[in-house]
């Protein structure tokens, strides 16, 4: 055989990794829709910005998002933004859960008088959205009177669910090609144990 002629899997390997492939060079114009997208992820707005024809802007974004370049490209700069600004799902996470978990009697010394401002724990704080205060005169006498609106504690649970992908659909099984069985997998599981236990 032909030593010279063999194929080599390690350089074909090579050859076709994305990795390794020539980078197509952005022009200025798509560079700054990319950035101008990770703004606010409106297409037809960042291509306007990034200064195409506002006739056209619309059509013109969306092929935009096609392209695997601009893709990759919005990946890099959202990176970029989220590593400069120390922001991870971690750290929404740990957010969403000041909120989610929030107790408002953190709030109250007793039933009806409001802790000082400063006493009042920082986790606690993240949860308030609003904080009104008026003044009631009784006579000579005037008092004060402090109403908290918290942030929606439902809302940061479901958004907390879907972060850590608690809502998935549970998993079913393919008996056979033509059939689908829509059985949760762990009831399906107990199921044949029994059958096997029976025979």
């Amino acid at each position: 055989m032909d030593k010279s002629k063999r194929s080599d899997p390690r350089g074909a390997k090579k050859k076709n990794d994305p990795r390794r492939l020539p980078t197509i060079a952005l022009t200025i114009k798509e560079k700054l829709f990319c950035v101008e997208y990770c703004k606010d992820f409106n297409s037809k707005r960042a291509a306007v910005a990034a200064g195409y024809s506002e006739k056209t802007a619309g059509a013109i974004g969306c092929h935009m998002l096609k392209k695997d370049k601009i893709k990759r490209h919005i990946d890099k700069v959202k990176n970029n933004l989220l590593e400069a600004a120390g922001v991870s799902a971690l750290s929404v996470l740990l957010e969403l859960k000041k909120v989610a978990f929030q107790n408002p009697h953190y709030l109250f010394d007793d039933w009806a008088k409001v802790k000082k401002f400063e006493d009042i724990p920082e986790d606690v704080k993240a949860g308030i959205k609003e904080i009104k205060v008026t003044e009631k005169s009784y006579g000579e006498v005037k008092e004060q009177f402090v109403q908290f609106q918290m942030h929606d504690k439902l809302k940061a649970l479901e958004m907390i669910v879907k972060l850590l992908g608690l809502n998935e659909p549970e998993k079913t099984i393919n008996m056979n090609e033509n059939k689908n069985f829509n059985i949760p997998l762990i009831e399906w599981v107990e199921e044949n144990d029994d059958e096997k236990q029976d025979q």
